[in-house]
């Protein structure tokens, strides 16, 4: 994954409850994220992303604004002095460096992070096809946090991926993904101060 890439390990314990178990909390738990989700038209926030890499000591860590559209995807535009915007649609990824006036374009199918990004604009019953569903028992009856992982349950993806996690608040909003691939590499991503619904400029999509 590249080093722009957006999007400790843990795995589901033995405390974790899978969705498939008829578990009324849990499942009522996973429905109100998805309705939340689905509510969701626009959103912005304080971003950061921590990237842990096996064969580095030092994680890396970098910030910025987030913007999300639900009809045009996702901008993250990074701290100054990364000197990098980053474009996320259902069909590409486009990087941005004004300073060194350079843009790239890949396929967004190539990214791993485009299953964690599906989870702050898709319902997560949308990736129970490629992973088991498992929630922190520890945070089922929670009213600040909840935790839950998504372990790959196709064999394609358990060759890549260890985990999804993500955290989701009392408001029931997704704001924090994490991605540990097979490697052990990790990829973070945090969100802050975050405010949903608000009428936001479509020009600030422009990928000039």
């Amino acid at each position: 994954m590249p080093s722009t890439s957006i999007i400790s390990v843990t795995s589901a314990s033995a405390a974790s409850v899978p969705i498939a178990v008829s578990n009324p909390r849990v499942v009522a738990l996973v429905e109100k994220i998805d309705n939340n989700t689905e509510t969701l038209t626009s959103m912005t926030a304080h971003f950061v992303q921590t990237k842990e890499l096996a064969l580095s000591t030092q994680p890396i860590v970098m910030a910025g604004d987030f913007l999300f559209m639900k009809d045009k995807g996702f901008k993250f535009s990074f701290d100054e002095e990364h000197d990098l915007i980053l474009f996320l649609t259902k069909e590409k990824v486009v990087t941005i460096s004004h300073k060194a006036k350079t843009a790239n374009q890949a396929d967004i199918k190539k990214r791993h992070n485009r299953y964690a990004l599906k989870l702050l604009s898709q319902k997560i019953k949308s990736l129970t096809k490629y992973f088991d569903v498992t929630v922190d028992e520890n945070t089922v009856d929670s009213k600040t946090q909840y935790h839950l992982t998504l372990n790959p349950a196709k064999r394609r993806l358990k060759k890549r991926f260890t985990s999804i996690e993500i955290w989701v608040n009392h408001d029931h909003l997704i704001h924090r993904v994490k991605l540990t691939l097979r490697d052990g590499d990790s990829y973070d991503v945090a969100l802050s101060d975050i405010k949903t619904n608000d009428d936001i400029d479509a020009a600030l999509f422009d990928m000039t």
